[in-house]
């Protein structure tokens, strides 16, 4: 598995209730709010809602399962296909160790879900790989 991803984040509603960013810019729950909003802007345009949206040489795609959000935010050179490969190699992973029914009476407690990171370390790029990259 490549690291195309940079940073990952994982909502339910407006809700993050997980993140793997490389650096902290942004208030996460900012973040969510803001895209969270914008999602619900581009369904009211159109049905199927937003799939990527490109900020500078950043582009964030979005993929929604079962109530759940999950962006991924990548250079503006990896194709398309790739990070929605990867994704919904996160999204299966996401539901497989954390089933739809943790959530049903869950009390928002974000910390039972920081186990997923070493599930997911092979689709994040990581910072040494981007400093030995910008490097040679």
């Amino acid at each position: 598995m490549l690291n195309f991803l940079e940073d990952l984040w994982i909502m339910k509603e407006s809700l993050v209730i997980f993140k793997r960013v490389s650096s902290e810019k942004i208030n996460e729950q900012l973040f969510g709010g803001f895209m969270s909003a914008i999602e619900s802007i581009s369904e009211t345009l159109d049905t199927s809602g937003i799939s990527n949206l490109q900020i500078g040489n950043k582009k964030f795609y979005f993929l929604k399962r079962k109530n759940f959000m999950f962006i991924g935010n990548s250079n503006e050179s990896i194709k398309e296909k790739e990070i929605l490969k990867e994704l919904n190699i996160i999204a299966n992973k996401f539901f497989n160790l954390f089933p739809m029914e943790k959530f049903e009476n869950w009390n928002g407690d974000i910390n039972s879900l920081l186990e997923f990171q070493k599930h997911i370390k092979n689709s994040l790029e990581l910072e040494l790989e981007k400093l030995k990259e910008s490097l040679w």
